[in-house]
């Protein structure tokens, strides 16, 4: 593909071939800043990410006139989901890879959720941008964060796999959070990156190894929200398991104040709804996956916003093994529940 003279200078600008030396001299001006798509309202506000979501549609789909039309129209993870699904060669040998742990009744649809591959990046939790949150990140120019995001830029829209760190292990987690790259600034040998979380990955070939430049693309799979078993169940049972959550949450919240015991996180700091609503707004522009109806979107979202408030260790839980909205609402009722009994005996001791 050779790239339109304008596209590889904002490319260049975006990406400095190099970091200024020590013996340059550095101005103590206000850092350059590249806005991907702005905090509020979240519209395209720059040619920059358009004209690169049209290269790689273009790549995907013959490089057509017709594929760069539609391709203008998309950003962040649906340029990603707009690629054909992938089926490596040597796929058996990854799903029956003992590392990978690939339980085939968990995976979804593919003609609903198709395997691709993206690059995915490691984090410490606390950093990890979860569904519906924004984090800003400083990384050095050239290393591997730095050199993803750029893959990710160029391949996919700006959307990448945020997975969590977890210390001395040799394999990445069985899943990890999808994010967009919303905006990029620069700063002497600095990049400062905000991403956003925007939908939940499984990691299908968790062994897979980095190319020469440490990146590593696994092949993955985006968990649909909003599965048959979901549509079995019903809405008002998505709701009632909604309702028994924030209800769940404001008691054990209340509990903790009480007791002072905030060793599962701090659930009295921000009610649920306050959470719910802040993830809401931060998604406002994204299809969730497998989401099809408005009002199956509340439950969605509240769901991962309930896990924002709680320890590091929990959250990796969620984040590291993902499934559905009602099985994680579920999930998050059967631990708050064990968190009423063992705090509420502590109140009357």
């Amino acid at each position: 593909l050779k790239w339109p003279i304008a596209q590889v200078a904002m490319l260049a600008e975006l990406f400095p071939p190099s970091t200024p030396s020590p013996s340059s001299t550095v101005t103590a001006a206000t850092p350059k800043v590249v806005s991907l798509r702005p905090c509020h309202g979240w519209q395209l506000c720059t040619p920059l990410l358009s004209g690169l979501m049209v290269a790689s549609a273009a790549r995907a789909a013959g490089r057509g006139k017709k594929a760069q039309r539609r391709a203008q129209a998309q950003r962040g993870v649906d340029v990603w989901r707009s690629l054909p699904g992938e089926i490596p060669k040597n796929m058996d040998v990854i799903m029956r890879n003992r590392y990978n742990d690939v339980v085939l009744e968990e995976l979804d649809d593919l003609d609903l959720s198709p395997f691709r591959t993206l690059a995915v990046i490691r984090l410490p939790i606390q950093w990890v941008p979860q569904v519906g949150q924004l984090r800003r990140q400083v990384f050095r120019q050239g290393s591997t964060q730095h050199l993803a995001l750029k893959f990710a830029l160029e391949e996919h829209g700006g959307f990448l796999g945020i997975a969590v760190d977890i210390p001395q292990a040799t394999y990445l987690p069985r899943g990890c959070v999808g994010a967009e790259v919303v905006q990029l600034s620069f700063e002497e040998d600095l990049v400062h990156a905000t991403l956003r979380g925007v939908s939940m990955l499984r990691i299908i070939d968790r062994v897979k190894m980095p190319d020469d430049h440490g990146i590593r693309a696994p092949l993955m799979q985006e968990v649909l929200e909003y599965t048959d078993f979901e549509r079995k169940e019903g809405m008002e049972v998505l709701l009632e398991e909604t309702k028994k959550v924030e209800k769940l949450f404001v008691h054990c919240g209340q509990l903790q104040k009480e007791t002072g015991i905030f060793a599962a996180g701090d659930l009295s700091k921000t009610p649920l709804r306050t959470l719910a609503q802040a993830a809401s707004e931060n998604l406002a522009d994204v299809n969730l996956c497998g989401v099809r109806q408005e009002e199956h979107r509340g439950p969605v979202v509240a769901s991962h916003a309930a896990v924002f408030a709680f320890g590091v260790q929990k959250q990796a839980d969620f984040l590291c093994d993902p499934f559905s909205a009602l099985r994680r609402l579920r999930t998050l009722s059967r631990f708050l529940n064990l968190m009423d009994r063992v705090l509420t005996p502590k109140l009357h001791a």
